[in-house]
């Protein structure tokens, strides 16, 4: 008697859940939703042996977030990259200090590499993925406001 009296409430709460998971889905179809996804307000998540690369379809959309990056093939892999002119070594090393800070609190860091004296490039890309992930992504955009401001 006890199990049937469980199972009885277990078949109810049930048909809560799923009731109010019919409202939701429906409330967020009617809801707006932004028309951009604003990478710049997402965090980095840890990436493993299983996180997949973004999806060629989605490139578009997070390639038009990050200004003067450009995806490029570099050895067949592809990358997200970056030139930044700083005018003089001092101004280049400071860049790449506040490019730390960011690359620290997200926990995704580019390859950074010095030309000349003034010169800066960024390359991203995700080492486990032997691709783009989101990170790559929204790390690029944090970093581009950086110069935006």
């Amino acid at each position: 008697r006890d199990i049937a009296e469980a199972e009885g409430q277990k078949k109810m709460l049930l048909r809560r859940v799923t009731s109010r998971s019919r409202r939701l889905i429906n409330t967020s179809k009617t809801t707006k939703t932004p028309s951009r996804y604003l990478l710049v307000d997402q965090s980095c998540t840890p990436v493993d042996e299983n996180t997949k690369p973004v999806p060629n379809a989605q490139l578009g959309t997070y390639l038009s977030e990050i200004g003067n990056w450009k995806m490029v093939q570099i050895k067949g892999v592809p990358k997200l990259k970056r030139e930044i002119d700083a005018g003089n070594f001092v101004q280049a090393v400071e860049y790449i200090n506040q490019i730390r800070d960011i690359a620290e609190a997200e926990g995704h860091h580019p390859d950074v590499h010095i030309l000349s004296y003034k010169t800066l490039v960024l390359e991203f890309y995700t080492h486990v993925t032997g691709g783009l992930s989101e990170n790559d992504f929204i790390t690029a955009a944090k970093i581009e406001k950086l110069f935006s401001e």
